[in-house]
């Protein structure tokens, strides 16, 4: 190998993350704690990669013990309906949850979302001026780039990590 060739070395880092990235996701998936599962199908979801996170919501399904575990797995499945473009099935999830919990912000967060991708802008405009009419945000929901997490993160809604 000459000196100045450097492309193998590149490569082989890659396959390396690329590697390490597999054995970590194996062993959150192993661990089962709701915690490492919902993490792991924000950043797969987040990353542009929708169709590894159906075993993990199942996973987390199996794993959540209460309403607030259930809350964040149901999030993480509407979003999940959304990317899939399954809205119906995401709307029914964040609708139900803002007739249980009509304080919480994070269902009508992602009700905008859906609305804009389904080309319902005057809905999405209806739920951004509900949340600013509860005084729960200061500006309208399609602002945000993202949702808080029960992790204490933000979880970038239009950002995919490289």
């Amino acid at each position: 190998r000459f000196k100045c060739d450097w492309s193998s070395d590149v490569c082989s880092s890659d396959l390396y993350q690329a590697s390490a990235a597999q054995e970590f996701q194996a062993a959150l998936r192993l661990k089962r704690e709701w915690e490492c599962l919902y993490a792991l199908g924000v950043t797969l979801l987040h990353s542009g990669k929708p169709d590894a996170v159906a075993p993990i919501i199942k996973d987390l399904d199996k794993a959540v013990t209460t309403k607030g575990q259930r809350y964040w797995a149901e999030m993480l499945k509407a979003e999940w309906y959304i990317e899939k473009s399954k809205f119906l099935n995401a709307q029914k999830i964040l609708t139900d949850w803002q007739k249980r919990e009509a304080d919480y912000v994070t269902p009508r967060q992602l009700l905008v979302k859906l609305y804009e991708k389904t080309g319902k802008q005057e809905d999405a405009m209806t739920v951004e001026n509900e949340l600013v009419q509860l005084g729960k945000v200061s500006r309208p929901a399609s602002t945000f780039e993202g949702f808080a997490s029960p992790l204490g993160v933000m979880a970038l809604a239009h950002r995919p990590i490289d």
